[in-house]
């Protein structure tokens, strides 16, 4: 698990530090008690519906970062 996860953030050039975040132990602990056979949602999916949901919720620190 370990070496996929060095994979990843390598790959898609992510930097070190978000292993420091809350918010990536949250994922964590939400991706260990997921149910089997769950897959991610696609990237549209993500993008769009995903992303405006997340949006609608009115975090400004959210809005900071929103690209």
């Amino acid at each position: 698990m370990d070496a996929k996860l060095v994979r990843f953030l390598c790959a898609c050039i992510i930097p070190f530090n978000v292993l420091h975040s809350p918010y990536w132990h949250d994922l964590v602990k939400a991706i260990k008690e997921t149910p089997k056979g769950y897959k991610g949602p696609p990237y549209v999916k993500a993008r769009t519906l995903l992303l405006n949901k997340r949006k609608s919720k009115g975090s400004k620190r959210f809005d900071t970062f929103y690209i």
